[in-house]
């Protein structure tokens, strides 16, 4: 039998089981809710007695001994300890190690030098830690590693510095962590020529150029950064291939959220950008990119840019009230927007402009002032899958493209039409469902050589689809009109005569036509008969009276073919219209 306390002990273990079961998808939101909505981390310098102190030179390993106040003995398990000292000079470096082997640490100490607080050059790789100092108003950096690999740089606090926060040189496989960086001249860190580097959990703003930069690095990471207010871009990437940007808050920068030119093979994924002066994510001469996952708001141009780029994957991205689009396209060749949500811009949700070989699929843009997609100047687009709805202008707008396959998409209720194409070739327009658009359902302005078949097309207000000027030798077959252009006539339009079919002669099929009731008709007239021969002329003597000439037959009657009428200036017919149980 169990004790009365033994009960009580259980129940309770069971109560805290079931209230962290209960609680946990509320740390998890909470943790998500930190990523897209973040706050102000805060840095606090803990109040410390420091020990005032000379400038350090240490330029080799015999140079420790002349610093019988450092404890250790340099090695890996016992390191040279640098802790607590105030260092104020005008000579170039506060502390300077260089051409060492010894390992040690320089930890809670105060900087402030002519040119830089701490300085690490040609020290051996893995030796060095730099941790939990305060370095401001250095004249150069308040921190710079040169060709010193392996170093750990944590928990330091750098700010008014007349260049970058933490610069460093020729450093790969360093720990660039838990540092804030504040309002410095240039960057808040910056890395150039150093690969398969950490730089995490940095707080760099209200510096004058980039919170954080990388030059030339191959293989770094950069994650869970907040970098805010900057006078460039909160993250900027040059130069560097095999990185990824990640989880990294990027907001109010001045120019970008997070610019890459040029890169290869990079990541960038689940980070937030917004409302930076220009582009969330901005992407130009770079190949091979995946971004994936990132929150790209109210932006003051583009939620996501590509540009001049190739092999580029845009996916799963939330990209809302940026100021003109959410994803723009330019100049690029074999990429795909896949998965993305655009809302509430002032131009298009995405833009196509100038590429070739492009998947757009599984996208939904709703509520844009232009078009849900525009598709403009370029070559082998498939657009599948996709929702464009509620916007202000088109679903779908192609311009100036060829070979374009629009496939299983929806436009439903946009202002203007679901599918509008102008001075387009060679497009293959199939399975779509176009309803209640305020215009057209299909609109093709001088756009030729295309295929529209196996469409719904249903309820919009005007014609289900208008063929305007010079748009000719396009095929509409097998496509469903459903109650379009109510009170009008037809729900077809087309402005030439024969040069569009809206029918398939060999199968005997055109379109389902929700109003056609009956068999509508038109004459085929017979062919004119050849007037009579005239009379021969009469002889010299003798005057030959006229034949008679019997009067002609009566014409044969007018041929028919039952058929559903076209509008527009010609005689235009779907001569096979169908029940719908014969699509």
């Amino acid at each position: 039998m169990y004790s009365k306390n033994h009960i009580r002990f259980l129940k309770l273990l069971i109560s805290i089981i079931f209230i962290s079961a209960a609680l946990l998808p509320v740390f998890l939101s909470v943790s998500q809710f930190m990523i897209r909505n973040p706050t102000t981390k805060s840095f606090s310098v803990v109040s410390a007695s420091y020990t005032t102190h000379d400038r350090i030179q240490i330029e080799s390993d015999d140079d420790w001994k002349n610093y019988l106040e450092f404890p250790g003995n340099g090695n890996a398990s016992n390191p040279y300890i640098i802790q607590g000292y105030e260092i104020n000079t005008t000579y170039a470096w506060g502390i300077t190690i260089s051409n060492t082997n010894a390992y040690f640490i320089i930890r809670n100490c105060q900087v402030k030098a002519g040119l830089v607080g701490i300085r690490l050059y040609h020290v051996a790789s893995g030796t060095a830690r730099i941790k939990g100092n305060i370095l401001k108003n250095n004249s150069w950096n308040g921190i710079r590693v040169e060709f010193s690999e392996r170093t750990e740089v944590l928990d330091n606090y750098c700010s008014n510095n007349g260049e970058s926060g933490i610069r460093l040189w020729g450093a790969s496989g360093s720990r660039v962590e838990n540092n804030t960086c504040l309002e410095n001249n240039c960057g808040g860190i910056c890395l150039y020529y150093s690969d398969n580097n950490i730089v995490r959990n940095n707080y760099c703003n209200d510096n004058k150029e980039d919170g954080i930069r990388l030059n030339n690095s191959i293989g770094s990471e950069v994650n869970y950064n907040y970098c805010q207010k900057n006078g460039w871009n909160g993250i900027f990437l040059t130069n560097c291939t095999a990185c990824t940007i990640s989880n990294n808050v990027c907001g109010l920068n001045l120019y970008d959220g997070i610019k890459l030119e040029p890169v290869e093979e990079m990541t960038i994924i689940s980070n937030a950008c917004f409302e930076n002066g220009l582009v969330g994510i901005r992407v130009y001469y770079s190949n091979v990119i995946n971004i994936d996952d990132n929150h790209c708001n109210n932006n003051g141009e583009w939620g996501i840019a590509i540009a001049y780029s190739s092999n580029t994957a845009v996916v799963n991205n939330d990209c809302q009230n940026n100021f003109y689009k959410g994803i723009f396209l330019s100049l690029a060749e074999i990429s795909e927007v896949r998965d993305n949500y655009c809302s509430g811009h002032t131009e298009d949700g995405i833009t196509i402009s100038d590429s070739n070989n492009i998947e757009v699929i599984n996208n939904q843009c709703e509520k844009n002032d232009l078009n849900g997609l525009a598709v403009d100047n370029s070559d082998t687009v498939i657009i599948m899958h996709n929702n464009f709805s509620l916007n202000r202008n088109n679903g779908i707008l192609v311009f100036e493209s060829i070979f374009c396959t629009i496939s299983d998409n929806t436009c439903e209720r946009n202002l203007l039409c679901g599918i509008s194409s102008f001075s387009t070739t060679y497009s293959y327009i199939n399975d779509n469902t176009l309803s209640q658009n305020l215009n057209y359902g299909i609109f093709f302005y001088s756009s030729n050589h295309s295929i529209i078949i196996s469409n719904i097309i249903i309820e919009n207000s005007l014609y289900g689809v208008f063929l305007e000027v010079s748009s000719m030798y396009n095929f509409v077959h097998l496509n469903y009109f459903i109650d379009n252009n109510i009170g009008g006539t037809s729900q077809g339009w087309d402005s030439t005569d024969w040069y569009n079919l809206w029918y398939d002669e060999t199968s005997k099929k055109g379109n389902y036509w929700s109003d056609w009731k009956k068999v509508v008709s038109f004459p085929i007239p017979p062919p004119e008969l050849p007037p009579p021969p005239p009379p021969p002329p009469p002889g010299p003597s003798e005057i030959i009276p006229p034949p008679e000439i019997p009067p002609p037959p009566p014409p044969p009657p007018p041929i028919v073919k039952p058929g559903y009428p076209i509008d527009g200036p010609y005689s235009v017919m779907d001569i096979y219209p169908l029940k719908i149980k014969n699509l």
